[in-house]
Parts: structure tokens; sequence; C-alpha cells
């Protein structure tokens, strides 16, 4: 269960990923760095971007499959809308993001390396 959310998360994660590494690549350009150096802090730039964009998503994903993995026959109700709806709703708007710090913290270094 979740599997459909992961993938719902996925697919605009990378295509922000992407894109936003070109954009800060050539935003980087006239600081004169080195190609590995531009690559990583234009990549780290771009992974903590795709993060921040996607993270809520991230959080239903998880809440989701917490939800049929402590109750199996849990309602077919449980779906991303929902789950998000219900965290801001009953959380605050800042609940979506509880727990981003750690995960930019890993996408700085990971998506810097990568680029």
């Amino acid at each position: 269960r979740g599997n459909i959310v992961n993938c719902l998360r996925v697919i605009p994660s990378k295509g922000v990923l992407l894109c936003c590494s070109d954009m800060y690549r050539d935003a980087l350009r006239p600081l004169g760095l080195e190609t590995f150096a531009l690559g990583a802090a234009a990549g780290a730039l771009a992974g903590a971007t795709s993060v921040v964009c996607t993270y809520p998503m991230d959080l239903a994903r998880a809440r989701i499959s917490a939800t049929f993995a402590t109750d199996p026959r849990a309602s077919s109700s449980v779906n991303l809308v929902s789950t998000l709806s219900n965290v801001a709703r009953q959380e605050g708007i800042a609940a979506l993001y509880r727990g981003a710090g750690l995960t930019l913290a890993g996408s700085f270094p990971y998506e810097g390396i990568k680029f």
C-alpha cells in the first residue's frame, strides 16, 4: 500500500531535480567554479528544491503505509488527498514538512555527489 503515492511522488521529484539542476548550473556558472564543484553545488540545490516541492507527498506515503501496516482492513478512502488534508486540518500546514530537515540534510550530499 502506498506504492501509487510513491510513484506519484517520484515522477515530479525527478522532474524538479533535473530541471532545477540545469537552472542552478546556469545561475552558478558566473562564479567560475570548477566543473565538479559546479555540478555538486547545482545538484545539491536541485535536490533541496525537489525535497521542498515533494516532501508532503512523501509524508503522505509514509502515513498511508503505516495505516495499512497497523490495520490491514483500513478503509479504501485512505488516499493521498485525504491524508494530506487530514494532516493539514488536524496538525496544521507546518506538519506537512515535519521531518523534512533530515531529508534535506541527506539530499545535499547525495544529489551533490550524483551530479
